[in-house]
C-alpha cells in the first residue's frame, strides 16, 4: 500500500474521504476528528516529502490546540536541517497550534542559528505570550539575525514591546527594505500604544 492510500485509508476511519492530504490543507471545513488520526500518522513517520509536508500543514488549525505541538516539535527535530521547507512548514503550523507548554522547545529552536531560516514561524509564535520577559529578551536578541529579524519584529509587535523599541530603532538602516519599513511602522505604532 503507498503512503498515500495509507493516509486516505487512516482517515476514512474517521468518515473522512479525500483525494489526496491537500484537500484538508485547503478546505475550510472543520475536521477535528481528523487531528488525533493526522497526529498518530506523524508520529509514525511518512517517507513522501510531499505528503508528509501535507500532513504537518493540515494539522494548522485551531482545533489541533493543545494537542498537535508536541508531535509538530519531535517531527521538526528528526526532519533534516537541510530540509529547509519542510521545517519552515512546520513552524508555521507551531505558529497556530502552540500553547504555553511548547514555549520552552520553542525558544531552543528559535535561539538555535543552526536552524536558519526554518525558526521565522517559530518566532513569530512567541508573539502569543505577553508578560514574559525571557520570550521579549529573546525576540529582542534576535531582531539583530538576518535570518529572523523580520518575524522578531511582528513578534514585539504583538507583544507590545516598549522595551524593544531602541533596538527596532536600529534596524531603520538595514539592508533589507521591508525590514527597514516594517522597523519604522512598529516604533510608530508601539509609540502610539499605552
Amino acid at each position: 500500500m503507498s503512503e498515500s492510500e495509507k493516509i486516505k485509508e487512516a482517515l476514512e476511519t474517521v468518515n473522512i474521504r479525500i483525494s489526496s492530504i491537500y484537500d484538508l490543507v485547503n478546505t475550510s471545513q472543520s475536521y477535528s476528528e481528523a487531528v488525533p488520526v493526522l497526529i498518530n500518522l506523524l508520529n509514525e513517520g511518512i517517507e513522501d516529502k510531499r505528503l508528509h509536508e501535507g500532513v504537518v500543514r493540515s494539522l494548522a488549525v485551531k482545533e489541533a490546540k493543545g494537542m498537535a505541538a508536541p508531535a509538530l516539535i519531535k517531527d521538526f527535530f528528526k526532519t533534516s536541517k537541510e530540509d529547509v521547507s519542510l521545517r519552515w512548514a512546520i513552524g508555521s503550523s507551531i505558529e497556530v497550534v502552540i500553547t504555553k507548554s511548547e514555549v520552552e522547545d520553542v525558544l531552543r529552536i528559535v535561539q538555535d542559528k543552526q536552524n536558519g531560516r526554518s525558526r521565522q514561524m517559530f518566532v513569530l509564535s512567541l508573539g502569543k505570550f505577553k508578560s514574559n520577559a525571557t520570550i521579549e529578551d529573546t525576540l529582542i536578541t534576535l531582531l539583530q539575525d538576518d535570518d529572523v529579524a523580520l518575524h522578531a519584529i511582528k513578534a514585539l509587535r504583538k507583544l507590545r514591546s516598549k522595551k524593544a523599541i531602541p533596538e527596532i530603532k536600529r534596524l531603520y538602516n538595514h539592508s533589507n527594505k521591508v525590514v527597514r519599513q516594517l522597523a519604522e511602522e512598529t516604533v510608530e505604532f508601539l509609540n502610539r500604544k499605552t
